[in-house]
């Protein structure tokens, strides 16, 4: 019992790590309400990408600045 236990703790282990990373898309809204996918991350944590997308908000807010940008799963 305990080796099936061990085994389907190793199996659910690598499926998670697996799932650590995933493709995203950094959509960005412009003040008149217009949307712009600004970048595409792929194989990447989720983490990272949102990162990168605040640097793209932090650009986009010095031209308009009601401008936002948030992380999208694709």
């Amino acid at each position: 019992m305990f080796k099936m236990k061990s085994k389907l703790f190793m199996g659910l282990f690598i499926v998670s790590l697996a799932s650590c990373t995933g493709d995203y898309d950094c959509v960005c809204t412009n003040g008149q309400g217009q949307t712009e996918v600004a970048n595409t991350y792929e194989n990447v944590k989720k983490s990272d990408a949102k990162e990168s997308c605040q640097a793209f908000q932090d650009l986009a807010i010095v031209f308009d600045p009601s401008a936002s940008c948030v992380i999208e799963k694709k």
